[in-house]
């Protein structure tokens, strides 16, 4: 254990602080939110942490999540943010955090405490004059333990120096946990918006019907998911036995692609009373590295992934068309602009928690634009011709 400005930090015996640790913590502390006490009003506008009692990430860390009240206190967004994913023995001994920088591959990330609030800073959750969510109320739940926040339970596993450890996939406890905190402050919305990047697009579309059950007075929902397709033939037993997810999430998932079951399961019970929105570039870079992942490569990527990831996605845009008919899709082309990535003709990950948001378009639309029509009822297909 070390402790680090007043903060504690529970480190690994394979895990180091990086070698300018210091100047890190200084900029985390700084971008940290204050915390919310239970006999304090919040300022309108201002980010605050809440801190759920018995929730933690899964290096045994506080976990919080953050909560904004708008000018427009009856818009509400709960977002999640995303952090890779952990589904075996393997992915689970390689977390990725601060301290596991000299690590040659990370599969998700565990360490709510210190990037939980920079993830609050940009895209959907900014400040920005020309962002039109800024004015409304916010749950932002940071990624905690590669369970793609629905995970309720513990996961033996073997660590890198060999010894036997438990995984606390808490993902689906943590998320509830803080709405149900924030509730207090928040009420009921008449307007809400579900969504989530990545790791966070899949819990957005996994618990959707959870959060919409913390609000049953509201009757104007949008879900949106954000560069969430990864295909893996069993997505059930993951679940059920390496997240140990409520058996209500696990048993929606009985073909290959979980965010389309958990869509699916969605517009099954809520049918069009709801909007239903997907977003993805057309050679995610790290959806290719992930599925790489997950097909047992390991974190590799190169071009030709890039083409199959292209036909999963047009598989996905036509199934998802067929069993949900008038959802929204938002397919985007655009560079990745890491290294490697370009050169394997690999496109961007994530618009909604980026500038992206605002600035890029694609049939004369930014995804912005795009999205705050879908809230107003205006749900449309964008970027189609990429699929053609």
């Amino acid at each position: 254990m070390v402790i680090v400005m007043q903060k504690e930090i529970r480190l690994e015996p394979w895990e180091m602080l990086p070698p300018d640790s210091e100047k890190w913590f200084a900029l985390l502390e700084k971008a940290s939110y204050p915390v919310l006490e239970e006999d304090e009003t919040p300022e309108t506008g201002k980010f605050y942490r809440l801190y759920p009692d018995g929730c933690f990430g899964g290096n045994r860390t506080r976990y919080h999540g953050s909560l904004r009240i708008g000018k427009h206190p009856e818009k509400l967004v709960v977002f999640f943010n995303g952090g890779g994913v952990m589904y075996d023995e393997y992915s689970a001994a390689r977390p990725g955090n601060w301290f596991t920088t000299h690590f040659k591959e990370t599969y998700y990330f565990n360490d709510p405490e210190w990037m939980g609030d920079i993830a609050a800073r940009e895209g959907i959750c900014s400040s920005r004059e020309d962002n039109p969510f800024a004015e409304w109320s916010m749950i932002q739940l940071p990624y905690s333990s590669g369970d793609f926040h629905c995970g309720n339970g513990w996961y033996p596993y073997h660590a890198l120096d060999g010894t036997p450890r438990l995984m606390g996939c808490h993902g689906y406890k943590n998320a509830l946990a803080v709405i149900d905190m924030a509730k207090k402050w928040i009420g009921t919305p008449k307007k809400l918006l579900i969504a989530g990047v990545s790791a966070g697009g899949f819990g957005a579309a996994l618990l959707a019907d959870d959060v919409i059950g913390k609000f049953p007075g509201c009757e104007d929902i949008t879900v949106a998911v954000d560069s969430s397709l990864l295909i893996r033939e069993d997505w059930q037993r993951i679940a059920r036995e390496v997240w140990h997810s409520p058996e209500h999430i696990w048993k929606r998932l009985t073909g290959d692609n979980i965010t389309l079951d958990s869509l699916t399961a969605l517009y099954g019970k809520y049918g069009e009373s709801i909007r239903y929105l997907f977003i993805s570039s057309v050679r995610d870079a790290l959806l290719v590295e992930a599925q790489n992942g997950l097909d047992g490569k390991k974190l590799t990527f190169d071009k030709a992934a890039g083409i199959r990831y292209r036909e999963t996605l047009k598989k996905m845009c036509a199934d998802m068309e067929e069993r949900i008919p008038k959802c929204g899709f938002y397919i985007f082309e655009g560079p990745m602009d890491q290294q490697g990535f370009d050169d394997a003709e690999l496109t961007k990950h994530c618009v909604l928690d980026c500038a992206w948001m605002f600035d890029h378009r694609e049939d004369g639309m930014t995804p912005c634009q795009w999205l705050t029509d879908a809230v107003n009822g205006m749900v449309m297909r964008v970027g189609m011709e990429y699929l053609k």
